[in-house]
């Protein structure tokens, strides 16, 4: 798969032993923090992957709430970027694509999420599998952002590992590109084709359950 092959470089070009290996965007300006102020994904695109990777994972015809709570914690891991209000360098564990992009934050995440809105007993049979749900739709924020070449790169393995990675194969953004021209290429490849998938998810799944009206949960 994609990790088999991610690459990591230092942010400031030079490496040396104590300094922590991130990927170096080929978009954006730097502070003198290390700072990068790039262009990312929109948070539309992340909660339209979300909700279409619940529209396929759920067990029998997709519900509401679940769709809902796992785009929007496909959107979550972006609440770092409060970090540039506040001059947070990448280097720190809370800067933008840090720990908040990581497996471990989307493991507690979606434990979290769970707990929190899906208590009650009806949730019970498929509680685990909702969790796991919402696991995904956590990590395809840090995946997506991984695909993009205006990337300071994604802590996957924080708080473990500093490093930054990204795939080898990055179809979002182009060097030097307007962000116009970036938000049109997200659109045509990410957005539009995550709607479809999540329409015809929510579609299949009634189809297969013989219902012609949408489920609404509780």
């Amino acid at each position: 798969m994609w990790g088999i092959r991610l690459k990591a470089i230092c942010p400031s070009g030079d490496h040396t032993p104590n300094q922590p290996l991130v990927i170096i965007p080929q978009l954006g300006q730097r502070g003198p923090l290390g700072r990068c102020r790039s262009n990312v994904p929109t948070p539309i695109s992340h909660a339209a992957v979300g909700f279409a990777v619940a529209a396929w994972t759920q067990h029998g015809v997709a519900t509401r709430r679940v769709c809902i709570v796992a785009a929007a914690c496909a959107v979550l891991p972006d609440m770092d970027v409060i970090g540039w209000l506040l001059h947070v360098s990448n280097a720190s564990p809370f800067g933008h694509r840090a720990i908040t992009h990581s497996l471990a934050f989307a493991l507690v995440g979606a434990v979290v999420a769970t707990i929190v809105f899906f208590p009650g007993n009806q949730w019970t049979r498929g509680r685990a599998r909702i969790a796991l749900i919402l696991g995904l739709a956590l990590v395809s924020h840090a995946c997506l952002d991984a695909l993009s070449t205006y990337s300071v790169g994604v802590e996957f393995f924080a708080p473990f590992s500093q490093r930054r990675f990204r795939f080898p194969w990055t179809p979002l953004g182009v060097p030097n590109g307007s962000l116009v021209g970036q938000i049109v290429q997200e659109a045509v490849f990410v957005l539009l084709p995550a709607v479809l998938v999540g329409w015809l998810g929510i579609r299949t799944r009634r189809r297969d359950s013989g219902l012609t009206a949408p489920r609404v949960s509780p």
